[in-house]
């Protein structure tokens, strides 16, 4: 995990084709078992856009091919944003409002005010 002054991290993103995520979030995973946040998943409407990835730590690539980060047909990370073979640095979008948080969760880490 990067810790924000102490380390460099870039994290690019192109390619939106007008979809913008939302910049702040409440940093709390999908619990589809607790029915307030399943209504408010519900109301998000499903889209299907893509973004390219590229998250570069210390100068070097993060490989985003590791099974740990990739959503399959058997498992998907997130139902709302996800990345899957076999073009791994394209980011999927499934519901709208997706936000910056949800795709680090599903990536297997976290987004904070200080941590990546």
């Amino acid at each position: 995990m990067l810790r924000g002054g102490g380390a460099a991290a870039l994290l690019a993103v192109g390619g939106l084709a007008g979809y913008a995520f939302a910049l702040a979030d409440s940093g709390e995973p999908e619990a589809p078992d607790n029915p307030v946040l399943t209504e408010a998943v519900e109301l998000r409407q499903p889209v299907h856009d893509h973004a390219d990835l590229a998250i570069v730590v210390r100068g070097q690539l993060l490989d985003l091919s590791a099974d740990e980060f990739l959503s399959t047909e058997d498992e998907a990370k997130s139902e709302n944003v996800h990345v899957h073979a076999p073009r791994t640095a394209v980011v999927h979008i499934h519901r709208e409002q997706t936000t910056w948080s949800e795709l680090f969760l599903s990536l297997g880490g976290k987004l904070t005010d200080t941590c990546l």
